[in-house]
């Protein structure tokens, strides 16, 4: 819900929310959302709803909110590999994208991960600042995407340049802040570009 909110705070003309009912029916109650419950978690038996959708849509935001466990993991990895829009990438899809990097060939995508994520996913350790610009860049370039590193300062890389984000603090390390902030950047990407949109929202 927060995602959704944020999205068309940043201009995205139309939001909709597939998620479990309960969810749904939450965000029900805010008027300028869309929702599409699901009668159960996200399963591989349920996705085609999900693609159904992203077909009506220019850019999908995957992750925030799910459920951890092998079902989920192998719904959300069917997801990104059958998608062919801009994909943002956030909370439990990253866990799913662990040891299956090849999903991202080809693909528009911004991964959004925090320190544990991000030392989760590519096994590397993060120490200071200076690895964290270091780390975001070289596997930016290497799964050829657009990677914010959240943290007190953000760092955000397409591989080649690195843009630092030094307006947050360690009052943002809390749920929800990041839901919102993969939602800004869905709602920003078509007006603005995968990477200005990631910066922007940052």
């Amino acid at each position: 819900t927060l995602s959704s909110l944020a999205s068309l705070i940043a201009g995205a003309d139309l939001t909709t929310l597939v998620s479990h009912y309960r969810a749904a029916d939450i965000a029900a109650h805010n008027l300028d959302l869309i929702t599409i419950p699901l009668n159960t978690k996200l399963h591989t038996r349920n996705i085609q709803i999900v693609l159904n959708e992203a077909k009506n849509h220019d850019i999908v935001l995957i992750g925030p909110g799910l459920a951890r466990g092998k079902g989920s993991h192998e719904a959300i990895r069917k997801l990104i590999k059958e998608i062919n829009k801009p994909l943002v990438l956030d909370a439990e899809s990253l866990h799913a994208l662990k040891n299956n990097f090849e999903l991202l060939k080809s693909k528009s995508v911004i991964l959004t991960p925090h320190k544990g994520e991000f030392e989760s996913m590519t096994e590397e350790k993060i120490t200071d600042l200076e690895s964290r610009k270091e780390l975001t860049k070289k596997w930016a370039k290497k799964l050829k995407c657009i990677i914010i590193l959240k943290g007190e300062i953000d760092v955000i890389s397409d591989g080649q340049k690195i843009h630092l984000n030094k307006t947050g603090n360690e009052w943002m390390t809390k749920g929800g802040t990041g839901d919102i902030l993969a939602g800004l950047i869905a709602g920003f990407i078509y007006n603005k570009g995968p990477f200005e949109a990631a910066t922007l929202a940052c």
